[in-house]
C-alpha cells in the first residue's frame, strides 16, 4: 500500500481528532506527523491500534487507502487526455 499515511491523515482530519489525541500512549506526536507525511513507516501493531482509536477497520482503511489512490490516478489520467496539465 503507497502513502498509508496520506490516507490514515485524511480518515483523522475527516472526525476532527488532532495528532496528540490519536497518538497519545501509542506513538509520539512527532512520529505520528512524520508517518502521515510518508517520512516514516510503522509497525502493523502501531497502525492497527491507531486504526482502533480512530474507529476505522483493516477492511476500510484499505478500501480507502485504494480508492484515493485510484481517485487521483484518474484525475491525472484526465488532465492528460484533455491536455489540461
Amino acid at each position: 500500500m503507497e502513502n498509508i499515511g496520506g490516507t490514515f491523515r485524511l480518515l483523522r482530519k475527516s472526525k476532527h481528532l488532532s495528532l496528540d489525541a490519536v497518538g497519545k500512549g501509542i506513538v509520539t506526536t512527532s512520529f505520528l506527523s512524520r508517518f502521515e507525511r510518508g517520512q516514516y513507516d510503522i509497525s502493523v501493531q502501531n497502525l492497527n491500534q491507531l486504526l482502533e482509536r480512530i474507529n476505522v477497520t483493516w477492511s476500510e482503511f484499505v478500501y480507502i487507502n485504494n480508492a484515493y489512490k485510484k481517485n487521483i490516478s484518474n484525475r491525472i489520467s484526465q488532465c492528460y487526455l484533455h491536455e489540461d496539465i
